[in-house]
């Protein structure tokens, strides 16, 4: 299988620090191509050097499908990066993603709902004005709706 992606340039700077080969990126110590066991063996090792025993081949390109679905990747796009033929495999990194995004978006919206709730914990300065009354009043005085002269508001004869 062939996958076509374009170099980032954390990639292209990596590649430009070592010795490549004519038909692959990656040479062992013998300048022979790397064999799939032989570069996972490799990716641990070298995980291990850089003092990242919690790290694995298979590991960071997890970590990469996820920094591209929490990017915006669709699953049609993290397919075709890391060569799967199974949308289910992109659509749990889409989904788990979206969850993400979509909790943190509550929780801003929430936290701006908060900021602009304006609940009057005051008495009534009469004994026609309600707490409610008042709380409108003060917001909307504080959104620039009105000075301060009193709001007047209708009641409802119940």
């Amino acid at each position: 299988m062939t996958i076509e992606a374009p170099m980032t340039k954390d990639l292209q700077a990596a590649i430009s620090a070592v010795e490549v080969g004519r038909d692959a990126y990656l040479l062992t110590s013998f300048g022979k191509p790397f064999v799939i066991g032989g570069l996972d063996n490799k990716m641990r090792e070298w995980c291990d050097d850089a003092d990242l025993p919690q790290c694995s081949s298979h590991g960071l390109r997890k970590a990469a499908a996820v920094a591209l679905a929490e990017s915006g990747a669709s699953a049609s796009e993290l397919m075709a990066i890391f060569g799967w033929t199974n949308l289910k495999t992109a659509q749990i990194y889409v989904e788990k993603a979206n969850k993400r995004r979509m909790t943190a978006n509550a929780f801003e919206r929430r936290e701006r709902s908060i900021r602009s709730e304006c609940v009057s914990l005051s008495e009534p300065q009469n004994s026609n004005e309600t707490n409610e009354e008042k709380a409108m009043h003060n917001q909307r005085r504080n959104l620039g709706m009105v000075g301060d002269e009193r709001l007047e508001l209708p009641t409802s004869s119940v």
